[in-house]
């Protein structure tokens, strides 16, 4: 368990780099990519957030959502490559278990 709580944070401190590296490198080319991906998470920060401080000009507000949504997509990303190694294990295992018990029978 310790072990697969590891890779998790592995892949998710991976994933969240390579994000914000591309966002921050390729500004203009990601940030079409960035604004349809994250558009859901806009709406549920929009949702939490009071009015008040909706304002025109909120750019720190701006960012934190930003960071912030990076970071939950990051961790979700993180949770499935990390599913899917387990998968991938368990696959190899049957796989081989099979293909050992089937060499010695012959």
């Amino acid at each position: 368990m310790k072990r697969r709580v590891w890779q998790w944070f592995f892949f998710t401190v991976l994933v969240c780099s390579l994000a914000l590296a591309a966002l921050f490198f390729y500004e203009h080319r990601v940030i079409d990519f960035f604004d349809s991906l994250l558009s859901p998470w806009r709406d549920l920060c929009a949702a939490v957030t009071p009015e008040e401080w909706q304002v025109q000009g909120n750019i720190l507000l701006g960012l934190v959502w930003i960071f912030s949504g990076v970071l939950v997509y990051s961790a979700a990303m993180g949770m499935a490559c990390v599913l899917l190694l387990v998968l991938v294990e368990k696959l190899c295992k049957r796989i081989s278990g099979k293909n050992v018990t089937g060499e010695v029978s012959r």
